[in-house]
């Protein structure tokens, strides 16, 4: 409540209402309008925003050889997206566009205004999330789902097995965004971002040993693309590969 009250928290509020609601809500729109697979496509390049804007708000840089890490990583990230989307009936393309176009903007900016608000003490990376999460749920609550009137489905859908296994994804979600937003305060929303688009490698991991879901030949180049690209992107290349000297003690001959 305290982090509430100071201009850090209130930005944080704001990158959860883009993130969040808003981000989602763009994602969904294009994906009933435009199909899973372009929507997959275009929601790909919010690294690449959130990248600009770090550099615009917070002057976070990375190297040219690290931005084209990042790019071989997104063009993984596309090409799976599309490859197991599957058929979808197209509707209104503007809309589908003009919603993708808003995920991208959201999420990208998520993480670029949370970074910006934990720059000082009056938020920590846990109170972020804090206030990310119970903004976006308050919003859903009294906006969103009152606006596509999806309470009385919500409600139905409570007492279910279905449910229980959602609240354990929950569950698993609230820790990744734990280590997310820790990692956004230590290495930097840019770094993070590129960090962050692997989920979709990982996913195909999860997807073998939990459900026997064997991955094609295109899932595995691809996931091996989005790891390799991601780590180039996150990291200082000359430590990674020990080219980087170890300066020697101030006494030694």
């Amino acid at each position: 409540l305290r982090a509430l009250k100071t201009r850090s928290g209130k930005v944080v509020m704001l990158g959860a209402l883009l993130g969040g609601p808003l981000g989602m809500t763009g994602y969904l729109i294009a994906i009933n309008n435009i199909g899973a697979g372009y929507t997959a496509i275009i929601s790909a390049f919010y690294p690449a925003f959130g990248t600009f804007m770090a550099f615009i708000l917070l002057k976070e840089r990375m190297r040219p050889r690290q931005l084209v890490a990042l790019a071989c990583a997104l063009a993984g990230v596309m090409v799976m997206g599309y490859a197991t989307s599957g058929d979808s009936t197209v509707g209104n393309a503007a809309l589908g566009l003009g919603g993708a176009i808003v995920c991208v903007v959201g999420w990208g900016s998520e993480a670029v205004l949370c970074a910006w608000g934990m720059r000082d003490d009056a938020v920590d990376n846990e109170t972020a999330l804090q206030i990310r999460e119970t903004t976006s749920a308050l919003v859903y609550a009294v906006v969103v789902l009152p606006a596509f009137g999806a309470w009385a489905f919500t409600a139905s859908a409570l007492p279910s097995i279905s449910t229980a296994v959602v609240v354990l994804s929950g569950l698993a979600g609230a820790a990744s965004y734990l280590f997310y937003y820790k990692g956004i305060a230590t290495i930097g929303a840019a770094r993070c971002m590129a960090l962050n688009i692997t989920y979709s490698a990982w996913a195909v991991v999860f997807g073998l040993v939990l459900l026997g879901s064997v991955p094609t030949v295109v899932q595995i180049v691809c996931c091996l693309v989005i790891m390799a690209g991601t780590v180039l992107a996150a990291c200082d290349w000359d430590e990674l590969f020990g080219h980087k000297k170890t300066p020697l003690p101030e006494d030694a001959s």
